[in-house]
């Protein structure tokens, strides 16, 4: 055999070689099932769901119009529902989660903030003043922060009894256009960590915004993110090294960009990975408890309301290491849950019309047993690595 054909065939064999690996390193991790539960349409559509204090789940949505609070036991099993009567006008729940004394606290679609005892029963409800709420977070003291904007925007405190603590504007941030912030959360060097946009009156571009919070919702620091930097941002959290991690939307000749942007503690960009090509938009981040990133994304080329969203995966830099499609499914919501796994709720739609809800309880892949899966990764590898050996030999 000549020189030639011999390089030919070994660089073929060390490409395949590299592919099968690529090709483990991208699957490896990849969250699978470990249970589902399906609400078919006519049954209640689900917006939210969140790990229970004590073990189990609560989700939230609508029922024929009304506001709906589901149980589900700690394998997805369904234990109650129940309908918000005294939810006033409201028709969908937004936001749920489990509170110390067993009870739960909701948003709804009617901008009220309502506290329940475990049956569902009302026990106080705060009307948000002004605007659109897009985000909410516990507070330690047992009381509630909330933030969005429409005109302006806002941030409002409500103690543990449902009264309000403080509310304001920022108004005078944003200056010449529009404001909104989308995400809100605790920060634990004390106050809160605040991201949205400012439109601007005379632009179609959007200012990306940050600001961290004092405990009374007074700005200590105000960034604002235009240039090579702009584009909406929309969620933020804290991350275990001090700085903040946050997911932004700019505009691109091709579409939308989506960014994960990693902010040192003053809110100046340590970096900033664009995932054009891999996703359409992000949603939704938390940093894991592996102290990596996931995130809640459109799949590229699928508009919001059809669906087809995914979960991508990063490590503490930002790059990637896997992503998970589910074809149809809007996803509404999603946290790690306090063992390390993945919680989302969703919305299926099929041929435009909602066809199903779900609740699905993910965790890190099992390994397969080689004997019964001859094309796992691990032996093709090995395959493929024994092939080469042999032909250097017999080379």
């Amino acid at each position: 055999m000549s020189t030639g054909i011999k390089n030919l065939i070994y660089t073929g064999i060390i490409c395949l070689l590299s592919l099968c690996l690529c090709a483990a390193a991208a699957s490896a991790g990849v969250p699978e099932d470990l249970w589902t539960h399906v609400i078919p349409s006519d049954d209640g559509i689900l917006q939210k769901v969140s790990e229970l204090p004590g073990g189990g789940y609560i989700a939230g949505g609508s029922y024929n119009g009304s506001p709906l609070l589901l149980s589900l036991d700690a394998d997805g099993n369904e234990l109650s529902r129940t309908i918000l009567d005294d939810a006033g006008n409201a028709t969908t729940v937004l936001y749920v989660e489990g509170t110390a004394d067993n009870g739960y606290v909701v948003y709804t679609d009617s901008a009220d903030l309502i506290k329940t005892d475990n049956k569902g029963a009302l026990l106080w409800k705060y009307h948000v003043p002004r605007g659109q709420v897009a985000s909410l977070d516990t507070t330690p003291d047992g009381g509630y922060v909330l933030a969005g904007g429409y005109i302006d925007a806002f941030v409002c405190k409500v103690a543990v009894d449902g009264t309000e603590v403080w509310n304001r504007t920022y108004a005078e941030k944003a200056r010449t256009g529009t404001s909104m912030l989308r995400s809100i959360q605790q920060d634990p060097a004390g106050g809160y960590i605040a991201a949205g946009f400012i439109q601007p009156i005379i632009s179609s571009d959007y200012k990306g915004t940050v600001l961290r919070l004092d405990e009374n919702g007074t700005a200590i620091w105000f960034e604002q993110f235009a240039g090579d930097d702009s584009g909406a941002f929309t969620s933020v959290q804290p991350d275990a090294d001090g700085g903040y991690i946050a997911t932004q939307v700019s505009g691109g000749d091709e579409g939308s960009v989506p960014s994960l942007v990693r902010l040192d503690s003053s809110g100046n960009i340590t970096w900033k990975k664009s995932f054009s090509g891999i996703a359409e938009s992000f949603y939704y981040v938390i940093q894991t408890q592996d102290r990596g990133y996931l995130i809640s994304a459109d799949s590229p080329g699928k508009m919001l309301a059809s669906g087809g969203f995914s979960l991508i995966k990063t490590d503490s830099t930002g790059s990637l290491l896997w992503n998970r499609p589910y074809e149809n499914l809007l996803i509404t919501s999603v946290e790690e849950t306090s063992d390390g796994r993945i919680l989302i709720a969703g919305i299926e739609n099929v041929d435009g019309e909602v066809h199903r809800s779900l609740v699905s309880l993910s965790g890190t892949q099992t390994a397969i047993p080689t004997q019964k899966s001859p094309i796992s990764g691990l032996p093709l590898i090995a395959g493929i690595a024994g092939a080469l050996l042999l032909f250097r030999r017999w080379a």
